[in-house]
Parts: structure tokens; sequence; C-alpha cells
């Protein structure tokens, strides 16, 4: 359900708070991600990934996860005779938890607000799967807020 935020002029469900001022993602008591009210041209909720450049961040993960493969082919390679192994580079496995997030990022649609501005666009995950609790927070939104209603 959609919870009032410490302000009085802000809503707030999941990651995504809604103010007067414009919508942004935060977290805990950071904004990462923040649209001024005045650049928003159209909001919409929509079904994707929630990377605001996949392409270039689904090869990140790949590179990261070639990283940390390495070590288990070199291990596999000095176990066979072909080459040396340096237990020090086993710490380039640590490098998988950095790349399955990035891959999940990239590759895993999830509910976004896509906020359309003159320069483009940009997605805010919500943190939600509960479809009916967003609907009906962007509903109050739009009847709180007029920049959210359609331009």
């Amino acid at each position: 359900m959609a919870i009032p935020a410490t302000d009085v002029d802000t809503i707030q469900c999941g990651k995504i708070r809604i103010s007067a001022a414009g919508a942004s993602v935060i977290d805990g008591r950071r904004t990462m991600i923040h649209v001024p009210s005045s650049d928003v041209r159209s909001v919409e909720l929509v079904r994707a990934v929630p990377s605001q450049h996949p392409v270039a961040t689904t090869i990140a993960g790949l590179v990261l996860a070639a990283i940390a493969c390495s070590p288990i082919v070199m291990l596999v390679n000095a176990i066979r005779g072909a080459g040396p192994f340096r237990a020090v580079l086993i710490a380039a496995v640590g490098f998988a938890i950095p790349a399955w997030n990035l891959l999940h990022e990239s590759l895993v649609a999830r509910w976004v607000l896509k906020v359309r501005t003159p320069g483009g666009s940009k997605k805010l995950p919500l943190g939600s799967d509960n479809v009916l609790e967003i609907e009906s927070f962007l509903a109050a939104a739009r009847s709180r807020f007029d920049w959210l209603r359609e331009r």
C-alpha cells in the first residue's frame, strides 16, 4: 500500500517517493535518482528491466563473470599439469557477486515507473511486484499532484 512518507506533501511506495518537487528513487535516506516535476512529460507503469543502459550493464556483468571464472579454469589447468596456479587468484571468485547483480539488473524484467522528460526517459524501479498496490499508489499520486497528469 502507498504509505505517506515523513513529509506531508510526499507519498511513497517501495523505493519511489513522489512529491510536489518531483519523483525520486530512495535508498534509506539517500536519493539515488531524482526527476524534477518541471521536467516530467508523462509517467507510465511498465514491466521492463530497471537498468538505464541494459546493454552496457550486461556486458559489464559478463566481463565480471569471466573474471570470476578464470581462477576455476586456471585450477583445472594446474591439476592437468598445463600451467601454474597462484592461490591469490582465488580472490577473483568474489567478482561473481557483482556480476550476478549486474546481470540480474539488466536481464530480469520488473515493474518500473517510466518517466519521460524532454531529454529522454528514466526508469524508476519500484521494488515491489504487487500490481494492485502500485496502481493504487500511482492513481493516488496522479490525483494529488498536478504535474503527474498527462501533458
